[in-house]
């Protein structure tokens, strides 16, 4: 997605439209879009479709596309398309006052529902679902916290066309939220790898809200902080990139303004490259702290530390992309965002990749 670029708005809504899913029906050839629909007290609760016979529009949004699924309301909500049971398609929402899971069958244009499936008395959304090696139709949901991330779980069945899904794991230890992560989605780039799709929420401002991508293996989260799709590869993702640099930096206590820690890279090629750096911001929700990183005395660019890990246990990990020269020597410098106070950094990985 890093070389994708803005086309147009899809839709003018006259409601709050949330969680947008695009299916595309393999019969009619037509784009469904699927999407949470409420008011600006969300008091609304409906799903919403539109449609398109291409991608990118335009659009066709009908007078009674807004509308309560099988009478009931609906909140959080999610699609899903059964490609290993002809094409059927699903939508799981969040109703009875986000007391239950509703899971429901789908038109065959996709664009209404035919029957309830079944409910789920449990309080979930974030809802994501894939069908296994197995057979297993796995869910990945989380629990309701607002917008404060908690530890997401799986749950199975063997048909979800007719059996309720059961809960099966935590995809992560349940300390750590999820990674600081709410699910949103998944995906299969290939037939060996499935990969959760997660919202870091900024509820303070919602825009700079962010995501996350791991690889999701055995119904647990590969807590990977570099990774891409490999489908050569009996796990389905590698990293295949060469790691320059982990120096130890512990830092203690937080970064301030007055210390800048500095670390030197070994030899290796210029370029844009990614750094990692490991860090504990024990803050509480929704508290993240704001540092910055410069190369080389050049001017600095901001990073930004979202609450999460322990020093004691799993660090947290946040990216950044700066540019490096060729050979040895380059300086790394962290500091403090004005007078407050940056993470705890432990330290850092520089790839040796562009990618």
């Amino acid at each position: 997605m890093a070389s994708w670029r803005p086309f147009e708005a899809m839709l003018n809504l006259i409601c709050i439209g949330e969680r947008p899913k695009l299916i595309k029906n393999p019969s009619t050839g037509e784009y469904v879009l699927w999407f949470h629909a409420d008011s600006s007290n969300y008091s609304l609760a409906k799903v919403g479709i539109c449609y398109a016979n291409k991608v990118t529009g335009p659009y066709t949004c009908p007078e009674n596309g807004v509308f309560s699924p099988l009478g009931m309301e609906s909140r959080d909500m999610n699609v899903y398309v059964d490609t290993y049971n002809n094409n059927q398609g699903y939508l799981l929402f969040a109703t009875n006052g986000n007391a239950d899971v509703g899971i429901a069958k789908m038109t065959s244009d996709y664009k209404n529902l035919t029957s309830l499936v079944r409910t789920i008395a449990s309080r979930l959304e974030g809802f994501g679902v894939f069908r296994d090696d197995a057979g297993l139709y796995n869910m990945v949901v989380s629990n309701q916290s607002g917008w404060q991330p908690n530890a997401n779980s799986l749950y199975t069945t063997p048909n979800l066309g007719t059996q309720v899904p059961t809960y099966s794991n935590y995809i992560a230890n349940n300390a750590y939220n999820t990674y600081n992560s709410q699910k949103t989605f998944e995906i299969s780039p290939n037939d060996n790898l499935e990969v959760y799709l997660g919202d870091r929420w900024w509820e303070t401002d919602l825009q700079q809200s962010s995501y996350v991508w791991y690889p999701l293996v055995n119904r647990q989260l590969v807590h990977a902080p570099l990774w891409k799709p490999d489908a050569s590869n009996a796990r389905g993702y590698s990293v295949p990139m060469v790691i320059l640099k982990q120096p130890s930096l512990h830092v203690q206590p937080a970064l301030q303004a007055k210390s800048q820690p500095t670390v030197s890279t070994p030899s290796g090629a210029a370029g844009n490259v990614w750094i990692s750096i490991y860090y504990s911001n024990q803050d509480s929700y929704p508290d993240s702290r704001f540092g910055t990183v410069s190369v080389n005395g050049a001017s600095a660019q901001n990073v930004t530390y979202p609450i999460g890990g322990s020093p004691s246990g799993v660090l947290q990990v946040t990216p950044v992309k700066v540019q490096l020269s060729a050979g040895s020597g380059n300086k790394l410098t962290f500091g403090a965002r004005g007078e407050d106070s940056a993470a705890d950094i432990s330290h850092v990985i520089v790839w040796q990749s562009d990618q």
